[in-house]
């Protein structure tokens, strides 16, 4: 399916209609839907195990009205997907129809009227497992009030700056789980990459208020301990300089983490949402799922990249 950049007229619309009907069925699918499937496997091997009489008249009678109900559920399932698929697809190109900005807020568009609450929570819901009635991002709250820049102190240039970049999370967010093509994913890739500073950045984002480089070598001497110790010698040397280079705006589009004048190393948001939904849903190419290298495929690489020099 292509994807126009052209604005939606009615997206906030749409995302409200899509939402409700995604919460609709939801609540369509939770009335009883598993009970009666459990009541028919139930009756299914009582009939199966040869039960006669009277009782067994009203089971094939009462298994004939649930069979026609389950295969209404799985009509409703397929429905449930098409309406995830819709979400995800309208997400991937989020553009709310919204109003210039007033004080710290971008309102939505009177005539289209608000996002409601329902959308939030529906698409939050499919991309992170949990339901919230807003996305937070660092400087900016996406919610049915519009999309508000934290910073009162903004200009118009960096708010604009931020209106993209939480866009395009969200449209990326969405790509992912559609399985096309995402800076998530390349970025996923690309760290895999880094046979020393992969440990290095789970450790990072997993420790909000961040960590110094010697925090970083001392914990990635405890988790990575199996290929630390085969390359000792050099494994903090490398492990600095491959840090140093995921710094680089020039050889990262968007950077994993950055450093305080203090030498504190953080993981930025971007890294944070790619973490989070890299981790739980792998990265394939083709069929192969892609994950870390083991320590001797490690081991391999780099001696390709010293050319055969490195002896265990």
């Amino acid at each position: 399916m292509g994807y126009s950049f052209v604005a939606i007229p009615i997206f906030n619309k749409r995302a409200n209609a899509s939402a409700e009907e995604y919460w609709r069925m939801k609540s369509l699918r939770s009335e009883g839907g598993r009970s009666k499937k459990e009541e028919l496997e139930e009756i299914e091997k009582l009939l199966d195990k040869g039960i006669g009489g009277k009782l067994r008249e009203e089971l094939e009678k009462r298994a004939s009205q649930l069979r026609s109900e389950v295969m209404g559920e799985a009509e409703a399932s397929q429905r449930m997907k098409d309406v995830v698929r819709d979400l995800l697809e309208l997400t991937s190109r989020f553009a709310p129809n919204l109003d210039p900005k007033k004080g710290k807020l971008y309102p939505y568009d009177p005539k289209q009227g608000p996002i409601h609450e329902g959308y939030f929570m529906a698409i939050t819901e499919i991309i992170f497992g949990e339901p919230r009635d807003r996305i937070e991002f660092e400087d900016a709250i996406l919610s049915p009030e519009g999309i508000e820049i934290r910073d009162e102190q903004a200009d118009e240039i960096e708010s604009l700056r931020i209106l993209n970049r939480v866009t395009t999370m969200i449209q990326e967010s969405a790509k992912k789980k559609l399985g096309l093509s995402n800076q998530f994913d390349e970025a996923w890739l690309k760290l895999l990459e880094q046979d020393f500073a992969y440990r290095a950045f789970e450790m990072i984002v997993k420790n909000r208020d961040g960590m110094s480089l010697d925090e970083i070598q001392e914990a990635c001497h405890r988790v990575d301990h199996e290929y630390q110790e085969l390359v000792r010698d050099i494994y903090d040397e490398r492990l600095k300089d491959e840090l140093e280079r995921m710094l680089s705006d020039d050889l990262w589009e968007n950077r994993l983490i950055e450093r305080t004048g203090d030498g504190i190393y953080t993981a930025t948001e971007f890294g944070r949402w790619m973490w989070q939904l890299c981790s739980r849903e792998p990265v394939k190419i083709g069929r192969e799922v892609k994950r870390e290298r083991s320590s001797l495929e490690k081991l391999k690489v780099l001696r390709d990249k010293v050319g055969g020099r490195w002896r265990l």
